[in-house]
């Protein structure tokens, strides 16, 4: 029987650099970066929570792509899968101080039901939050579900929309906002990140083989060294970083790099002695595009995504004095490269740590080539 693999067929995001995948790809590639916290472009609709309407731009970006009609998003076999670390928490705090009027519906799943109710989609849906590992986990599930039969095709998406001035105080006083106006993931002079609002979303299908980008390997963890802190040995990420196959090579690693005095020592060394011989590129889009908590993960995916297309590894281009690494490139300009295998991290406050591998099936079927190559003849009896 064929191995089910969930390919990747369309890609959506919606972030401060813009209001395509491809618009913000190529903003980046030009050097774009925040100097502040800042929101999407995308105009209000007050009929609407805000992290629902980001997420319904990323959706149909996603969904326009794959050329997935009405008919497929309503059969139900057809999943819906919704990563956030806060939901509408915008909206929940408006009806708390009188701003809107009282509703049952603010709760993080919201979003899901939100979106699915526009899509009229009829599948199972689910919402994952998990702080800042959410969009990932969510991608993760959709992939289990395919992979098992459960269902055929998934829209998945990382949707935040948490600017408001309690959580900008709230991170203020964790000292993880950059006070400098700039990101700048692994590097000496890191002084922690900006915020920003996203989505990002992944139309994925069921297949057993033929062309495309599919997930190649996943993995959770949950590292439970202190609330907020990650352990300063990486145990657990390390142990993560081999449940994704490091014995593949892999061209490309896109880290959580939050420019942050703990995190980033930490990811570098445990991605260093995990895929140093293979000496991946390192990128985090934290510089460009902030952080958006519960969609990060799920935006390192699409970005991913566009890198392996367009064969080109994004520039970190305030990494101008990277900390110490014995193998790894962390380009300030972009990098063309030949990418055929990348990971994309995610980690969160409270412990939670995912990672998602995704290949280009023609590498695969050359690791399988050469696997059949280096077997030895068969023994006669």
């Amino acid at each position: 029987m064929a191995k089910r693999r969930s390919y990747i067929s369309g890609v959506g995001l919606n972030a401060a650099g813009g209001g395509s995948a491809r618009a913000v790809f190529d903003r980046i590639l030009t050097g774009f970066t925040l100097d502040a916290h800042r929101g999407s472009d995308l105009p209000a609709d007050w009929d609407r929570s805000r992290v629902t309407q980001l997420a319904m731009a990323a959706a149909r970006e996603a969904i326009s792509e794959t050329g997935w009609t009405p008919g497929v998003l309503e059969d139900e076999r057809t999943g819906l899968f919704v990563g956030s670390s806060k939901g509408p928490i915008e909206d929940w705090i408006a009806q708390i101080e009188g701003r809107m009027p009282l509703s049952p519906m603010v709760g993080v799943g919201a979003v899901a039901m939100d979106v699915g109710r526009e899509l009229n989609m009829h599948g199972p849906r689910l919402t994952l939050a998990s702080a800042c590992a959410s969009g990932l986990q969510a991608l993760i599930r959709a992939d289990a579900m395919i992979r098992t039969g459960q269902i055929d095709r998934a829209l998945v998406i990382g949707a935040e929309s948490s600017l408001h001035p309690l959580f900008q105080a709230c991170f203020a006083r964790l000292g993880v906002l950059s006070k400098r106006g700039a990101c700048r993931p692994f590097d000496t002079h890191r002084d922690g990140f900006l915020m920003s609002e996203a989505a990002a979303a992944v139309c994925v299908e069921a297949r057993s083989d033929g062309p495309g980008l599919f997930i190649d390997g996943s993995a959770m963890v949950s590292d439970a060294h202190h609330i907020t802190g990650i352990d300063p040995a990486g145990i657990s990420l390390r142990y993560l970083l081999k449940k994704l196959n490091p014995h593949i090579p892999v061209d490309l690693v896109h880290a959580h790099g939050t420019a942050t005095d703990s995190n980033d020592p930490v990811e570098l060394a445990a991605i260093d002695d995990t895929f140093g011989p293979s000496a991946p590129a390192i990128y985090s889009h934290k510089a460009a595009l902030g952080h958006t908590q519960g969609a990060a993960g799920m935006i390192g995916v699409v970005l991913n995504v566009l890198m392996h297309r367009q064969q080109i590894v994004l520039p970190n281009p305030h990494t101008t004095s990277p900390l110490p690494s014995a193998h790894l490139t962390i380009p300030v300009n972009p990098l063309p490269r030949l990418i055929r295998r990348s990971i994309t991290l995610a980690a969160g406050f409270g412990g939670a740590i995912a990672g998602v591998a995704i290949s280009e099936a023609s590498n695969e079927m050359n690791r399988q080539s050469q696997a059949h190559k280096l077997d030895p003849p068969p023994q006669s009896l």
